[in-house]
């Protein structure tokens, strides 16, 4: 009976490291997002390769604010991953030219581009990769596009993933 009650409770305690719900419920609305539109929003196919191995479910969201002469638009895409293991090699092996690291509240994240910017984050078993371009400085797109993923995160604690932090 004992063991029993430990295998249950190892069981419990594996699924509560992680985010259990659906990529979709991590992409914010416009609101949330620091953008003024969503230009659209849908499931977001399993990645190839070594990105694809424990892939549980992924959403793509196109933003877009500014004026119509001078656009900013952000693409999010969000996986949930079996395990964070597996949501890291997916942060490891995208934007391998990504030259800015930085951890911020427990979320990595890893920046680079040229005259877009990628921004691409990973948080225990969820990732996210952000690319803005538009009529902003190179820095302002560094701010949407880190903001937009750090949303995420904060979106998946709200639903009751453990903080990033620990």
């Amino acid at each position: 009976m004992a063991g029993v009650i430990r295998v249950l409770a190892a069981a419990a305690f594996a699924g509560a490291t992680g985010f259990t719900g659906t990529a979709q419920q991590l992409a914010p609305p416009a609101p949330q997002s620091g953008f003024t539109h969503v230009l659209a929003s849908r499931p977001a196919k399993q990645p190839r390769g070594a990105l694809g191995n424990g892939f549980k479910s992924g959403w793509a969201v196109i933003y877009q604010k500014g004026t119509t002469k001078s656009p900013v638009e952000a693409v999010l895409s969000v996986y949930v991953y079996k395990t964070a293991a597996e949501a890291g090699t997916a942060y490891t092996k995208t934007c391998t030219s990504c030259t800015a690291h930085v951890i911020a509240q427990g979320v990595s994240l890893k920046f680079g581009g040229g005259s877009a910017v990628q921004a691409v984050a990973t948080c225990r078993n969820v990732f996210a990769s952000v690319i803005a371009n538009g009529a902003e400085s190179t820095t302002k797109l560094v701010h949407d596009a880190g903001f937009l993923a750090g949303v995420v995160f904060g979106r998946a604690v709200g639903l009751g993933m453990p903080s990033c932090k620990t």
